[in-house]
This record gives C-alpha cells, sequence and structure tokens, in this order.
C-alpha cells in the first residue's frame, strides 16, 4: 500500500451538477443555495426545513462520494423524505 488516500468534500452552497452525475438525486441549485441560507443557530426549525436540509445533505454526500470515492456505488432510489425533496 502506497499510503494515498481517497476522500471527498462537499458544503452546504456545493452545486451539486458540478459532479456531472446523470443519476444524482435532483436538486437545483436555485433551491439548495436557499438552503445553505438557513440560520440554524440552536434553533429548532419547522419539520419542512430540517426535511428538506437532510435530503440536501444525503444527495450532496452520495454525490460527492459516488464522485471521488466510489465510482461503481450504486445510486439512492430517493431522499430520506421523499415528499419535501430540497424545496
Amino acid at each position: 500500500e502506497d499510503g494515498a488516500r481517497s476522500g471527498a468534500y462537499w458544503g452546504i452552497s456545493t452545486d451539486i451538477a458540478n459532479y456531472h452525475l446523470a443519476d444524482s438525486l435532483e436538486a437545483p441549485v436555485n433551491k439548495t443555495s436557499a438552503l445553505a441560507k438557513v440560520p440554524i443557530r440552536l434553533k429548532r426549525l419547522s419539520s419542512k426545513t430540517q426535511e428538506r436540509l437532510i435530503n440536501w445533505g444525503y444527495a450532496v454526500c452520495d454525490a460527492a462520494m459516488r464522485k471521488h470515492v466510489d465510482q461503481g456505488a450504486s445510486p439512492p432510489q430517493g431522499f430520506p423524505y421523499p415528499a419535501e425533496g430540497v424545496g
């Protein structure tokens, strides 16, 4: 083993389209940009906002990992909270 590591970085403001995956979850940048601006200073969020944030994190994590770490991984079947999507 040569000590090389693989990994990925993603942030709440990432544009999922930059991963160039045809089968990523639908997460339009205009909607995820709005989620990135949600103030979350240990303040209670509405269930809808919380579910959208969870879905966004799930989608961007999946895209980053499948692009940079495990290109053979299967795409997800959907969001954890499918009724909400990302907005």
